[in-house]
């Protein structure tokens, strides 16, 4: 059966294309809460003297800054994470 006019069948490249759209939204709101997970974690601990206001700081930075580029550049953010881009204290992010 054709497909009435008026209503264009996506082409398959379409349907992928959307497939592949759908699949890193889920996958930035995934990144996302645990970006801010981390971040809320962070933000939750203790402020003394082992652990003084700019360690906090210097520990929550990097966080916010993947986050703003996940929000504002999801393809770039995924691909320097694949690259190992993300590294704390020189060890590599969890995810």
């Amino acid at each position: 059966d054709a497909p009435a006019q008026g209503t264009p069948t996506p082409s398959v490249r379409e349907q992928a294309e959307q497939l592949q759209q759908e699949r890193l939204s889920r996958q930035v709101e995934q990144e996302r809460k645990r970006l801010e997970a981390e971040i809320a974690q962070i933000d939750n601990l203790s402020v003394g003297v082992s652990f003084t206001p700019g360690m906090k700081a210097a520990r929550m930075e990097p966080l916010k800054e993947q986050l703003d580029l996940l929000n504002s550049n999801p393809e770039q953010y995924f691909r320097m994470k694949r690259e190992g881009a993300f590294t704390q204290s020189g060890r590599r992010s969890r995810n």
